[in-house]
């Protein structure tokens, strides 16, 4: 993402590799393994569709990526989420998984955090940062 983007690029973060097994290899997990709950976390003012979301956003989440339970509140808890950024600042993601077991307790819980960075404009004014 470069600096000024103003909410032009769509970015995509995913978890769908993301494993119900705790391994330092990649691995799947089995059939009564119990299943993954998702919850994404973003700094800034983060815009999610709500009536209460803030006035400027930094952070815009797609429609499609947000479970709207109520005109005011809304869970980001799919296995990918699409967003855009204002592209003044980097963004901090947070990434909470929660594996919730057969009988519907919690098995494993565990929190991964990464950042979307800011990459300067070059000389030219222009955006370095060639299209995926």
């Amino acid at each position: 993402m470069c600096v000024g983007d103003d909410f032009h690029t769509q970015i995509h973060v995913d978890s769908a590799g993301s494993s119900t097994l705790l391994s330092l290899v990649a691995a799947s997990g089995g059939p009564d393994a119990g299943t993954v709950a998702y919850d994404w976390a973003f700094s800034g003012a983060v815009c999610e569709g709500l009536t209460t979301d803030p006035n400027p956003c930094d952070v815009v989440i797609d429609p499609g990526s947000v479970m709207l339970l109520s005109p005011t509140q809304g869970a980001i808890n799919n296995s990918d989420v699409y967003l855009t950024m204002r592209g003044d600042r980097p963004v901090f993601v947070t990434l909470t998984l929660t594996v919730l077991t057969a009988d519907g307790g919690v098995g494993v819980a565990a929190s991964a955090q990464s950042v979307i960075p800011i990459t300067l404009l070059d000389d030219a004014g222009t955006c370095p940062l060639t299209e995926l």
